[in-house]
């Protein structure tokens, strides 16, 4: 039995239908509740909780529809070429998909 580095889960869990589908179409989940080891997504939700309400409450934005403008038109765009990486850089790391078949039974319900 190999246990996770929080000490609280192992191999021998029981997974969720989509554990399940995710461990049938090859694919490993890695998951944690420590936010130490999920550095990226913690220090983004940072970026967001601190500078999107500082920035809609500097342009006077107070409505949703008003905030899903400005995402969409400024914040979004200016996010994407301060941090997103140029694809074309990276190795194709993508598998064959599986046969449409093994796709449905995997998503299949099962009673």
């Amino acid at each position: 039995m190999r246990l996770n580095p929080d000490k609280r889960t192992s191999n021998k869990d029981v997974l969720t239908q989509y554990g399940y589908a995710c461990k049938q179409l090859g694919i490993n989940l890695e998951t944690t509740s420590v936010s130490q080891a999920k550095g990226l997504i913690e220090r983004t939700n940072g970026t967001f909780q601190e500078r999107l309400i500082q920035e809609l409450r500097l342009n006077n934005i107070t409505t949703i529809d008003d905030t899903n403008k400005y995402l969409l038109e400024v914040f979004v765009p200016n996010f994407n070429k301060k941090f997103a990486l140029d694809y074309h850089n990276f190795n194709f790391v993508f598998e064959a998909s599986p046969s449409e078949n093994k796709i449905n039974y995997t998503l299949a319900v099962l009673t």
